[in-house]
């Protein structure tokens, strides 16, 4: 996606006191919730923010370093992507004394709620599974609080499901699994959607020393009781890494 430019007001409007005591709280906001999520394997990217700005990356440093005074908009982008109400960054700009409805949304409303495209195709935990040509779609609903949480953004996300039995007990014949697009790099024993040699399946990923390995977590399936090595050459692409499976998989 084309980053369009920060609008030429914003680089010269000189930031108030007001202005730079939010970019603190902010800053401080930031910098807590990218360590906790750190301890618990996840992401927290000033890219994430730019997606929804439709900015750059170096915007969205300026805007945490206080040097473009935030603005309503990028406020409720920062506020989303921390999970936190936009009150906690600041609370004095115009549209906010107009009575503009804060985060989170109220139990029972649409907004709470996000769709998540689940796809037909089946993943093969077992043996690799063709892609079909084309798959019935329908949608899962997700909290999108608990999807800020996890730093999960809806549009990055989809849902396949599990065929066979070769990462039992974790994945079961039939379970929905959500996985994230936007996370491709290898993590040692986390769950991945993978593409190997044209086919799909799920798998967990360990690394002995520089060497990758698929791994299944039935050690009973005769064809996965061993570790299967990635070697140079082949044909695999990582898909998304697996984020639910029935329950939050960190």
């Amino acid at each position: 996606m084309a980053k369009l430019p920060v609008r030429a007001n914003d680089k010269a409007s000189k930031p108030t006191p007001a202005d730079l005591q939010a970019a603190g709280r902010l800053r401080s906001l930031w910098d807590a919730a990218k360590n906790e999520r750190k301890q618990h394997g996840q992401r927290l990217t000033q890219t994430m923010v730019g997606d929804l700005l439709d900015i750059g990356q170096s915007a969205v440093s300026q805007y945490l370093n206080g040097e473009i005074p935030l603005n309503y908009r990028a406020l409720l982008a920062f506020s989303e992507v921390l999970g936190v109400p936009p009150s906690s960054i600041r609370a004095d700009l115009p549209e906010q004394q107009l009575g503009v409805r804060e985060e989170p949304v109220p139990y029972g409303t649409a907004d709470q709620w996000a769709d998540i495209t689940a796809y037909g195709q089946q993943v093969a935990a077992g043996d690799g599974m063709t892609p079909e040509e084309y798959a019935d779609t329908h949608s899962l609903k997700f909290k999108r609080s608990s999807l800020r949480r996890k730093g999960l953004f809806d549009r990055k996300l989809s849902v396949f499901y599990a065929r066979g039995d070769s990462m039992e007990p974790r994945i079961h014949d039939g379970d929905a699994l959500l996985f994230d697009t936007s996370d491709t790099s290898p993590r040692d024993g986390h769950i991945y959607v993978v593409k190997f040699e044209g086919t799909y399946m799920v798998k967990r990923l360990h690394q002995y020393g520089k060497q990758w390995f698929l791994t299944s977590d039935n050690t009973a399936d005769p064809k996965w009781r061993k570790p299967v090595p990635v070697e140079p050459g082949d044909h695999i692409e990582l898909v998304g890494r697996v984020r639910w499976i029935g329950s939050w998989e960190d």
